[in-house]
């Protein structure tokens, strides 16, 4: 006969279905989903089914689900393991974007869907039926355009005008997202198209959505839960770099920290307004973006973002336990009245900052955009915004005050005049200032006088040289989009291997002095990991 140590409850079965293997833009971050998935589903007394495949994770352990299938993600694998148990319902919610691709497959199997239906994830995944939502509840969008084909493709464009953003549907990791700039950007776009093969091709997943490129924007991320009618708003978190950088590459503040009240009141209001119009049950994340006080919204995604666990760790609310629940028909009063999952409260001020993977990969340029690259981050928290960034910058590898007192400012044409004030705030604070010839001479016209130094091939000292001496602790670089090989490319990769913190905004620089100017506090502030759930 055949082994089998398989057992059975009387309670009900709820199966998950993971991330599978780790990769850039899924990673252990669903993995803390899928576990406080599990751990509220055995609280509640359901019997928790676990199908992941990756041996690396919590949620593959032995004990930690009532039963672990370690399988493959393929539909196969899963419609195998569903049809052995016959489960109540199925959370595709909490492994990122792999399960969401298998749900119109598990419906039409005749298995039920626990918490947002077939039909919300394909409102908010489809990006022509999520901007139809949007104008039918009057949320801004940027100007867009649906291309279906390379030849529609071409006209949106057109139509829309330079700069703009290509989002294919049904991505994760922000995977073949591009900001397009000119002519000869779309054309290498298409071209890499045309020698795509099936996998890597977006139109395979979906129409391709053409969006109006807001520059100069603040992003936000919204993480929320919901039982359907009613919403609980977890987190609001405003990037530190400006739109246009993904979400999971991006340091991200909670609370926000410069926008108006009014703003985040009306952020408020559109995340409730669009999760109850979709009948949300469970988890919601909405990214928005904030162009002079008027508000865009991105996307949203029906399912556990990269976020939710830091903010859930951050505000002590569990709100992933919270979510399983409502998936399963808890309403949001039962939650609050049978359980402490969503009692926390924080006064402190939490920065996640990115980690990449530079090192492994020294032919890549650091410069970031909106496909992925991240593959770790790091948390800072402190009772003030400077605190907690100079704590996420010394966890990320660059330590502030170490070196020299030197920033070296590096400036595209349509960047020099952004950059005035911030640049006289360094020479106020003490700091050196270095430069390239073009962004000297601009600085020298406002009576800002710098160091000029030489391209990366000219005689020393040079953009390079300086910082293989430790004279500099921040760089301001804004990029040309020129590509490999740049001095810009030289001056970014020899930054992150001499932990030099390089920032390509005005914001990124006016923080960064934040930080600087606490970093004789930064010991005084001080906590138990123990204190952050």
């Amino acid at each position: 006969g055949v082994e089998n140590d398989d057992y059975a409850t009387r309670n009900k079965k709820v199966v998950i279905i993971g991330s599978g293997p780790n990769r850039i833009g899924q990673g252990i971050e669903f993995d803390y989903c899928c576990v406080h998935g599990v751990d509220s589903l055995k609280e509640n007394n359901y019997e928790a089914i676990m199908i992941n495949s990756n041996p690396e994770t919590v949620s593959t352990d032995y004990d930690t689900a009532t039963k672990l299938y370690f399988e493959p993600l393929s539909w196969n694998e899963v419609k195998a393991v569903l049809d052995k148990e016959k489960p109540d319902s199925v959370i595709i919610q909490l492994g990122g974007q792999t399960p969401l691709k298998l749900a119109k497959k598990i419906v039409n199997a005749g298995y039920k869907i626990a918490g947002s239906s077939l039909e919300v994830i394909e409102s908010t995944e489809d990006r022509d039926l999520f901007q139809k939502l949007c104008k039918s509840l009057e949320i801004n969008q940027p100007q867009s355009e649906i291309a279906t084909d390379e030849n529609a493709l071409t006209i949106a464009v057109q139509n829309i005008g330079y700069p703009v953003l290509l989002r294919p549907s049904y991505v994760l990791g922000g995977r073949a997202m591009r900001v397009v700039q000119n002519e000869t950007e779309l054309q290498k776009y298409l071209k890499v198209l045309a020698l795509s093969d099936d996998d890597g091709n977006p139109f395979n997943s979906g129409p391709i959505l053409v969006d109006e490129y807001l520059t100069n924007t603040v992003e936000v991320d919204v993480d929320l839960i919901s039982d359907g009618d009613e919403v609980f708003i977890a987190g609001i978190l405003e990037h530190l770099e400006l739109a246009g950088v993904h979400s999971g590459d991006s340091t991200a503040v909670l609370p926000p920290f410069s926008i108006k009240d009014s703003v985040i009141e009306e952020i408020n209001e559109k995340s409730i307004k669009l999760a109850k119009s979709l009948k949300v049950k469970g988890l919601l994340n909405i990214q928005f973006a904030i162009k002079e006080d008027t508000l865009y919204i991105l996307e949203a995604n029906p399912r556990a973002s990269r976020t939710m666990p830091f903010v859930a760790k951050v505000t002590s609310n569990q709100i992933i336990k919270a979510g399983t629940l409502m998936m399963l028909g808890y309403s949001l009063k039962e939650v609050h009245k049978s359980t402490n999952y969503l009692s926390g409260k924080t006064h402190k001020i939490a920065i996640k900052k990115a980690i990449f993977p530079w090192s492994r990969f020294p032919a890549e340029d650091t410069m970031l955009g909106p496909e992925m690259k991240a593959t770790g981050e790091v948390l800072g928290i402190g009772n003030t915004f400077g605190t907690a960034l100079h704590k996420a910058y010394a966890a990320s590898g660059v330590e502030i005050g170490k070196k020299q007192k030197g920033v070296f400012i590096t400036l595209s044409d349509d960047q020099k005049q952004n950059f005035i004030e911030t640049a006289k705030s360094f020479k106020k604070l003490g700091f050196k200032l270095y430069s390239t010839e073009g962004t000297g001479k601009y600085l020298n016209s406002f009576g800002i006088k710098s160091t000029v130094v030489g391209r990366a091939d000219s005689a020393t000292p040079t953009s390079l040289t300086i910082i293989e001496d430790e004279l500099i602790s921040l760089i301001i670089n804004t990029p040309t989009f020129e590509n490999e090989y740049s001095d810009g490319w030289k001056i970014r990769r020899l930054a992150h291997e001499t932990g030099v913190a390089v920032v390509s905004s005005v914001r990124e620089a006016d923080a960064f002095i934040h930080a600087y100017k606490e970093k004789k506090n930064v010991l005084n502030d001080l906590e138990t990991i123990q204190n952050v759930s």
